[in-house]
């Protein structure tokens, strides 16, 4: 898990990330990493990832939807996805052209799901 935080601190890290966050369907939080991006109000990481009920009530929220999920409020943005029982996202700032942001939100989780859906301590969750 060591290696896995390392690398997901350095894609937080080059990307200006604000954090991102690994959960399970029943609300325990696995990973968090925090990254060097400012988020300007904060409120999505505590919608999405604040706790036990936040986490559960996110999961449940992917429910028929097209997967991953992009949220903003302002410039603060997240994007979210799930697989099996693991719910996993990642927050930044940015702003400008809603589909430049959608194409950089695509790619940041494809950099995400390709580092952490091949750890074994995750891969449990994924098969259920």
């Amino acid at each position: 898990m060591d290696a896995l935080r390392t690398a997901l601190g350095k894609l937080a890290s080059d990307e200006d990330l604000e954090g991102i966050y690994i959960a399970t369907a029943d609300g325990q939080l696995l990973m968090h990493v925090s990254g060097p991006g400012k988020a300007r109000y904060g409120h999505i990481q505590k919608t999405l990832f604040g706790g036990d009920e936040e986490i559960r009530a996110a999961y449940r929220g992917l429910d028929n939807r097209v997967l991953p999920q992009m949220y903003a409020q302002g410039e603060d943005r997240a994007v979210y996805s799930r697989k099996g029982d693991l719910l996993y996202g990642l927050f930044y700032v940015g702003s400008g052209d809603v589909k430049q942001q959608w194409e950089k939100s695509k790619a940041l989780m494809t950099s995400l799901e390709e580092r952490i859906l091949v750890v074994p301590d995750f891969v449990r969750y994924l098969n259920v």
